[in-house]
């Protein structure tokens, strides 16, 4: 299933996309289209672990940012715990690179926009004292 893990046009897809080990797919990545082959297919939950995966070097490539890694999805087992797991890959990991569990950037974004709008609520209500003097 490997044997084309370097190859720059690999990728697997899970099983709910429809797609077979050999099928060529078009993606459009930002603002470009680019042909890639299935390589291989994944089970998934009825679609709910839906995703395309390809070698980093190739996504490098495909998403023009070299050098860079953004972030890796891992599915671990239930055993041993989350934590166990997370102070595992922070004992190998370079330093400056979290491990967080996946859905805390979306809590921190919401807070960070419920800040926004607590603010901009705010400025409003002054903005409307100022224009009434």
């Amino acid at each position: 299933m490997f044997e084309h893990l370097g190859d720059a046009n690999s990728i697997w897809v899970a099983a709910s996309t429809g797609y077979k080990a050999g099928d060529r797919v078009e993606l459009l990545i930002n603002d470009r289209v680019s042909g890639y082959t299935v390589r291989g297919v994944y089970p998934d939950s009825n679609g709910n672990e839906s995703a395309i995966v390809m070698d980093i070097a190739t996504a490098q490539q495909a998403l023009s940012r070299y050098g860079r890694v953004d972030r890796i999805l891992l599915k671990v087992p239930a055993s041993p715990s989350l934590e166990d797991w997370q102070q595992r890959l922070r004992a190998v990991l370079p330093a400056g690179v979290e491990v967080r569990p996946q859905g805390t950037g979306t809590t921190g974004n919401r807070r960070m926009l419920a800040a926004f709008r607590w603010n901009l609520r705010l400025l409003s209500y002054i903005s409307l004292v100022v224009g009434a003097s």
